[in-house]
């Protein structure tokens, strides 16, 4: 589940959602949801993603590449998580 401050920012998102179901409502949710707050394992693939398509371009030599600055804290730690 989200934290508490999470689930503050999301339920203040929320007000400003139009919708014309209950399931319209739930899948704009999801995707409010999946774009504020993304899950370790979109953003582990995303982290895979991107040091492939470096890798691939360089021929095995490493890249910078420039990450969105929301997600370079989630990339920093999976960085040093990940088995090399």
């Amino acid at each position: 589940g989200l934290a508490a401050t999470q689930q503050e920012k999301l339920a203040a998102l929320a007000e400003g959602v139009d919708f014309d179901t209950p399931e319209n409502f739930k899948k704009k949710m999801e995707i409010v949801k999946e774009n504020y707050f993304p899950s370790i394992n979109s953003t582990k693939q995303l982290f895979e993603e991107v040091e492939e398509e470096a890798l691939a371009s360089n021929e095995g030599q490493r890249k910078t590449v420039s990450v969105d600055p929301s997600v370079s804290a989630y990339v920093s730690a999976l960085s040093r998580t990940v088995k090399k």
